[in-house]
This record gives structure tokens, sequence and C-alpha cells, in this order.
């Protein structure tokens, strides 16, 4: 049988403090947004880290918000992208 008590620790965590990070008002805000699309947390995590300046949030916040092309894959996409273009690594 397989132990998933890390992955139950994990989602039992707040919004707050998501993965023993504390995180900013607009991050919790992208959290509990993307908790309403997948309870995945590798999924959220991985939205999370892309997009951790607030800035990158809000424009996520704003992408789920328009309601077009709000995929689990395309949100992984659009957070990579904010995250390469912040690094220098592609041009907006």
């Amino acid at each position: 049988m397989e132990d998933n008590s890390k992955t139950k620790d994990i989602m039992n965590n707040s919004d707050e403090m998501f993965w023993g990070i504390k995180r900013s008002p607009l991050q919790v805000k992208l959290i509990k947004k993307l908790r309403q699309i997948s309870s995945d947390p590798e999924f959220i995590l991985s939205v999370i880290t892309d997009a951790q300046h607030d800035d990158d949030a809000r424009y996520m916040i704003e992408y789920i918000n328009r309601g077009e092309d709000v995929t689990y894959s395309q949100l992984i996409l659009q957070a990579m992208h904010l995250s390469m273009v912040r690094s220098g690594e592609i041009n907006n």
C-alpha cells in the first residue's frame, strides 16, 4: 500500500502556508482559484512556483477570471511562460 500521508499533509496546509512557505495575499487568492480547478497539490505547486511574484499571480488570476482556455495544461504553460520571461530565458 502506497503511503500518501505527505500528500494529505500538503492538502491540509492552509493556503497562507502552502507547502510550508508563507504566501502573499495575491498568491493565496491564486491558490484558492487553482483549488477550484484541481485539488492536485503538484499542479498547484507547479503554478505557484512559476508565478511566485505578485504581478505574476495577478496575471494568472486575471487569466483564470477571463475563462478562456482555462485548462490544467494551459495554466501550467502560462505560469512557466511568466517565469521564463522574468528570468530572461525568453522575450515577452
